[in-house]
């Protein structure tokens, strides 16, 4: 995600960079296709002025060097978004990157802000960010198999006023259990039962090498055909289909399960909401489903974190987690409207 994408790109630009003025530009590792969508990158993840998609081991927020963004910029000029200023800082731990806010500083770099009025489907990775005045939206395909992965395939995240409020709560304390294969998923933050996902039978996703998810992205709809992901025989289709508008996103879980089979949507947040018949109402956003089509039950568990929601490794704060358990569902499909 975009933490990584800081520190590692970071780097390669500077070795990058040093080779090219080294050959006399000769060996150019900077101008290439690949390297061109990778500096975009960012700008991607932004659902709101300091609200990236946290997929896998990164934080809500986001803080990144002031000198790595003006050299970013001033080698890939109109194609690379500057970020809020708000997040930018005087990175002082990385000596290349503490020179560049000297080096390649204009003055055109200030001030400047991300448009709200954008969206991306990122198709090789299965990934898609939408942006709006109102909200920010991101939804996720792929596969379990990402470096630093979470289980989080069709896990989505919805912001509103610079926070996230249908939240993907990030990464832990990096301990020698959290990167042990038989122990990972056993945290509520890498497993996904700590995502926006649903439960099928009463499981969650699995870490199944080599499966992947199928996205399109058509007319307005983003869709994850992901029944793969979870190894469940029983379950014979999964796909999820978000609409997006001005205002609210339409979230629509068609499935197929054999047997007396359970579906469960499950939703995340750090704020505790309020639950009624039909509605959840959380910081703002309300989430609404026709309850006439659907007999359900509600259920809301807490968990307390390890780390704060900027990814700190300070006290923690309090995530719930809320089951909706769908009973009686009359055509395989439960329909659930995000608004802000």
């Amino acid at each position: 995600g975009a933490g990584y994408w800081s520190y590692g790109f970071g780097y390669y630009l500077e070795y990058a960079d040093m080779l090219y003025d080294y050959t006399n530009g000769r060996e150019d590792l900077l101008h290439t296709e690949k390297n061109n969508n990778i500096a975009t990158f960012l700008q991607k993840l932004f659902l709101d002025d300091n609200v990236v998609a946290s997929y896998g081991d990164m934080g809500m927020t986001l803080s990144i060097s002031l000198g790595y963004i003006y050299k970013l910029k001033s080698i890939y000029g109109d194609i690379v978004e500057m970020p809020p200023k708000d997040i930018l800082i005087h990175d002082v731990h990385y000596f290349p990157f503490m020179m560049n806010e000297f080096l390649y500083y204009k003055k055109e770099f200030v001030n400047t802000k991300l448009s709200k009025n954008a969206t991306y489907y990122m198709a090789d990775e299965g990934w898609f960010v939408t942006r709006t005045p109102d909200y920010g939206f991101g939804a996720r395909g792929g596969w379990n198999g990402d470096s630093h992965n979470h289980n989080d395939v069709g896990s989505f995240i919805f912001s509103k006023n610079n926070r996230q409020v249908l939240c993907d709560i990030g990464l832990r304390p990096y301990t020698r259990q959290y990167f042990e294969h038989e122990l990972r998923y056993t945290f509520l933050e890498s497993s996904s039962r700590g995502h926006n996902v649903p439960i099928i039978n009463g499981e969650y996703q699995k870490n199944i090498p080599g499966e992947r998810s199928v996205t399109s992205y058509e007319n307005g709809v983003f869709t994850i055909d992901f029944a793969n992901i979870y190894g469940i025989p029983a379950l014979k289709k999964l796909v999820r289909s978000c609409k997006t508008d001005d205002k609210s996103v339409e979230i629509t879980d068609e499935f197929i399960i054999e047997g007396d089979g359970t579906f469960t949507e499950r939703l995340i947040s750090v704020v505790k909401p309020e639950i009624s018949e039909g509605r959840i109402s959380v910081d703002g956003v309300t989430v609404t489903f026709d309850a006439s089509k659907a007999t359900c039950d509600y259920i809301m568990d807490t968990h307390t974190l390890e780390v704060d929601v900027n990814g700190n490794t300070t006290k923690g704060s309090d995530v719930y987690c809320i089951n909706i358990n769908i009973k009686d569902i009359k055509d395989g499909k439960f329909t659930f409207t995000v608004e802000a």
